[in-house]
């Protein structure tokens, strides 16, 4: 435990505003200090260091009529995972909140290696007796279960308990599912003799496979070690899926039927297709993929590849050979020296994620580099923004968000994710990136972005130092 760095004003806070910016701390009085960043702490007796190896993100109205979002977070497979309330009725939750589900902190509760993946979904098994609200999908690719843990429900205390397929880790990695797509698609890279498959989990918590072509699954890739969703303006899911050991990535769209196949990217690039996001930041509605490489792999690549989503080819004609993209990758950087952080082998692009963290409509990227050297502090990582328009990302950074007491080897940005605030009538819904920061035990929620434009007009946390 590090209470004397809880609730600290983050260089977040410094942003692109004129003038400089600050933390207003007249909106969410509840933050009497103005916090920039709010840290989620393991407690004294976790069972291990490494708390935001694993994070997820996700909202949903309750029967009360409130607006509620919370972040999931574990040290990986084996440790318990913790449910924190973010954004609760109008506001930010209170500084002192514990998580509200501390999961599997019983060794006999859950599966060995649960916390493979974490993920949340708004609703399971929507309008039957036993639904639930703001659901926990916990996943264990050692012994391919899952369990669903809900806060709302008739047993609100009881794990449900399924099974995937054995002897394929199941659950190495998840991503939600839109529409009538189901809860969840699941990677599971050892099916197949390594080949790997994917899976759905449909509404009633069991999973089915998805009908992939057999020709477009690279043999002995390990389809589904990574993956990324999105929504599509079809009502379908995008689903991009890495065959990390092929250094491929296949991109399919899903609905409630058999998939279809849109593309195959290639390239020589150790890792490639490891780290995945997916998500609009054109505001056309068609989401864009976004390819790099995990930030532990030897001799990656520190670019992350932006496939623009306006040019997906569309669905795969049986028996034709799987395309590339319809048009060649924008390429990202890290930003040298921006707010004194280095990039050399900084592990830019190790996560990634999208939401729209200045409220203007349009999705931004945030793009975690955890092994930065931050103001000379070897390895305590950084997050950098991307801000969405019309024209697509800028090669240069916007912003990037560090700590404002960065520590070594503290890798903040070794995971990502967004989740929602300013939810409910009359609110501009907007997004606070969620950094986890396994070498210090924590997770970051980053309350001010700095964005160009992130002011209280849009019920943002930024404002400029100094108001007329």
């Amino acid at each position: 435990m590090r209470s004397s760095r809880r609730w600290t004003v983050g260089l977040a806070c410094t942003g692109l505003l004129s003038g400089g910016a600050g933390c207003d701390p007249t909106l969410y009085g509840e933050l009497a200090d103005g916090a920039g960043i709010l840290v989620l702490e393991a407690p004294e007796n976790y069972p291990r260091a490494g708390l935001g190896t694993v994070v997820a993100a996700y909202d949903a109205q309750l029967a009360d009529g409130t607006w509620q979002s919370r972040v999931v977070t574990s040290a990986g497979p084996d440790t318990p995972y913790r449910v924190h309330a973010i954004w609760r009725g109008d506001r930010v939750v209170d500084r002192d909140a514990h998580a509200l589900l501390d999961g599997c902190s019983d060794p006999g509760d859950c599966d060995v290696g649960l916390g493979s993946a974490l993920l949340g979904t708004a609703v399971y098994q929507p309008g039957m007796p036993s639904e639930g609200r703001l659901c926990v999908l916990a996943f264990a690719a050692a012994s391919d279960g899952y369990h669903v843990r809900c806060e709302v429900s008739t047993d609100p205390s009881s794990f449900l308990p399924f099974s995937g397929p054995s002897m394929t880790r199941f659950g190495a990695a998840a991503a939600p599912l839109h529409g009538e797509a189901g809860l969840a698609v699941v990677g599971a890279p050892a099916a197949m003799d390594r080949s790997g498959a994917l899976y759905r989990i449909l509404a009633t918590g069991a999973n089915a496979p998805l009908a992939i072509p057999e020709r477009v699954v690279p043999t002995a890739g390990e389809l589904g070690a990574s993956l990324a969703t999105a929504p599509l303006p079809s009502g379908r899911t995008l689903v991009v899926a890495g065959a990390v050991r092929a250094q491929t990535v296949l991109v399919l769209s899903v609905g409630s039927g058999p998939p279809d196949v849109h593309a195959c990217l290639r390239a020589t690039s150790m890792g490639y297709g490891g780290s995945l996001a997916a998500g609009d930041v054109t505001g056309d509605g068609l989401p864009e993929v976004f390819v790099a490489a995990p930030a532990t792999t030897p001799g990656r690549a520190e670019t992350v590849e932006v496939y623009d989503g306006a040019t997906m080819p569309g669905p795969l004609a049986d028996g034709s050979e799987c395309p590339g993209w319809g048009s060649a990758p924008r390429v990202l950087r890290c930003t040298e020296g921006l707010r004194g952080v280095s990039c050399a082998a900084s592990g830019f692009g190790g996560a990634m994620a999208v939401g729209d963290v200045d409220a203007d409509g349009t999705g931004d990227l945030a793009v975690g580099a955890p092994r930065a050297a931050v103001g000379g502090t070897e390895r305590a990582g950084a997050v950098f923004l991307f801000r969405g328009s019309s024209a697509g990302l800028s090669e240069n950074a916007a912003d990037v968000l560090t700590h404002s007491l960065p520590s070594a080897d503290a890798e903040v940005g070794a995971s990502l994710a967004m989740v929602r605030t300013q939810l409910g009538a009359g609110l501009r819904a907007r997004h606070e990136v969620v950094a986890g920061s396994p070498g210090a035990n924590e997770v970051l929620v980053f309350l001010c972005t700095g964005l160009d434009g992130d002011d209280p007009d849009v019920g943002a946390r930024c404002q400029p130092a100094a108001r007329p």
